[in-house]
């Protein structure tokens, strides 16, 4: 299958809906790759950090990652300054949670990241919902970078566990970098850094309403939740985007386009 991609300020953002993503995740599976593909769901504030973030940068373009339009600003960016018709971002906690059921018993998951009350209150709710679900690894990592130990453990009960699909949820841009840094390691189809989508299905975190997310303001819902940590990130990130947006729409710059096979 090939994919489309179109180079927003340097970060290289694969053009793709719900339904097709998912019909990639299938075929990559299938293949079984020598390497894993990455899946980054990347918002405002990724791409603007690849900017200025060079381990970033490179897990965001890497060969074999699909870093697809987690943000609506970003789906408006591509329809204005590339001309391609996109309809809706492809959000990671939704794609997660699409991702889960589908193909539930054939699909092989890992859950990487998080707290341990917040993985087993996901297990709980998608033993529930999603009874056949196949789970056959977690992984709660400490607050602090793996010992060299550590993460040959790691790389050893993933292996084992022939996994199909490794999420990693650990917040950005450590997700990213984790898994560009590890992937090679691996003997898995695929790894998708998530964000807070563990927490978002275990209810432990609350979405933003619908209608915010579909006019781009769920940085502000969130930032009303998580004011102290976010508030740097939103008031340095969104101007800054903002500005270049507006002067690539001033200067008519048009976003160079890309296809790749999967």
């Amino acid at each position: 299958m090939k994919i489309k991609r179109a180079n927003l300020f340097g970060a290289e953002l694969t053009v793709t809906t719900y339904a097709e993503l998912l019909q990639i995740t299938d075929e990559i599976i299938a293949k079984k790759p020598a390497e894993p593909y990455r899946y980054n769901f990347c918002n405002v504030h990724v791409v603007m950090m690849t900017l200025e973030n060079e381990k970033l940068k490179k897990a965001v373009n890497h060969p074999k990652a699909l870093s697809v339009t987690d943000g609506m600003p970003l789906v408006w960016a591509i329809r204005k300054l590339g001309k391609i018709p996109m309809e809706d971002r492809v959000y990671g906690p939704t794609f997660f949670e699409k991702a889960l059921n589908h193909r539930s018993g054939e699909i092989k998951h890992f859950f990487y990241g998080s707290t341990q009350e917040t993985v087993n209150a996901l297990l709980e709710k998608a033993k529930k919902e999603i009874p056949d679900l196949n789970v056959v690894g977690t992984y709660i990592p400490p607050f602090r970078p793996l010992t060299e130990e550590e993460q040959k453990e790691l790389i050893d009960q993933i292996n084992n566990s022939q996994a199909d699909i490794v999420w990693v949820c650990l917040g950005a841009p450590k997700q990213e970098v984790f898994i560009d840094e590890i992937a090679s390691k691996l003997n898995v189809p695929i790894m998708a850094a998530v964000g807070a989508a563990f927490a978002f299905y275990a209810g432990k975190t609350s979405q933003a309403p619908r209608f915010l997310q579909k006019i781009g303001m769920e940085w502000f819902y969130r930032l009303m939740m998580e004011p102290r940590r976010l508030f740097v990130r939103y008031f340095k990130y969104n101007p800054w985007y903002l500005w270049k947006f507006a002067a690539a729409l001033i200067s008519g710059h048009t976003l160079p386009q890309s296809e790749a096979e999967i």
